[in-house]
């Protein structure tokens, strides 16, 4: 290896990533200004085309019936502005190329997943949680953004979900978080995370990025599957790290596997 690749690996491995917090905040104010922009922008609108038709037909209402019609009038004001902070999102929010990246803000890729991260969060909480939003259309909302949901696929944690691909009926338990990036050191990686069909992944467990769950696979709850991991399909994996520790048979049970079997594939 030359001298000189040598010694700049050599200090990307001890040289501190750089604080985020600040940028990320701003990135958040940012989205939450052109969202409120945009949305008082339009009920202006409906406001001014409200006037003009009132005037046009010369309608004349009292003012306990405006005060009757204020929960409408605020219910309306809500989506609208919900609605363009989730079109803003969906036109923001745009997929990246995995792989390593020098964790620098420098670093297009790094300054597009802060925009990203800050749109995602922002757009989800806000629409799609308790108490601001309805937790119904969360998998809506993160399907809008990008995510492949199969059909009845439930997630419970994930960061972009535009680097998520799941499976029909597959499942991931309450807590369980799909990581698709991670820091290492200065580096930063980032990988999608697919799940097969009726595959299963236990609560509290987390997924690293590029990690491939098989079809019918299972891992069990509190697991940590590591990055690239490939999960067979119709395996039982646990722990920390996750390692094969069953098989699930043709009738749908698992089956633990022998010690002969373990340790032919080293665990």
């Amino acid at each position: 290896m030359p001298k000189k690749k040598k010694e700049k690996i050599e200090e990307l491995k001890t040289r501190r990533p750089p604080k985020t917090g600040l940028l990320l905040g701003s990135a958040t104010f940012i989205s939450f200004v052109a969202a409120g922009l945009a949305s008082l922008g339009i009920c202006y609108g409906v406001y001014l085309l409200s006037n003009l038709l009132f005037n046009m037909f010369r309608i004349v209402m009292p003012i306990y019936l405006w005060i009757a019609l204020t929960p409408f009038l605020y219910f309306a004001v809500k989506w609208t502005f919900k609605l363009t902070l989730l079109l803003c999102a969906h036109f923001t929010v745009k997929p990246l190329e995995e792989g390593y990246h020098d964790f620098d803000m420098r670093d297009k890729t790094v300054r597009s997943w802060v925009t990203n991260a800050a749109m995602t969060a922002f757009s989800t909480v806000t629409v799609g949680t308790f108490p601001w939003g309805q937790p119904g259309l969360q998998s809506r909302i993160i399907r809008f953004l990008g995510a492949k949901l199969g059909k009845n696929a439930i997630f419970s944690i994930l960061g972009e979900p535009y680097m998520v691909e799941m499976g029909d009926n597959a499942i991931c338990g309450v807590g369980s978080i799909l990581a698709t990036h991670l820091i290492e050191g200065n580096r930063f990686y980032m990988a999608k995370i697919r799940i097969g069909n009726n595959a299963v992944v236990g609560g509290q467990s987390m997924i690293l990025p590029g990690v491939t769950i098989g079809d019918h696979a299972f891992v069990a709850a509190m697991s940590l599957v590591p990055k690239d991991t490939k999960i067979p399909p119709n395996t039982v994996w646990a722990g920390v790290p996750a390692r094969q520790v069953g098989i699930i048979d043709k009738n749908g049970k698992i089956a633990k596997m022998e010690a002969e079997d373990l340790k032919r594939l080293g665990r």
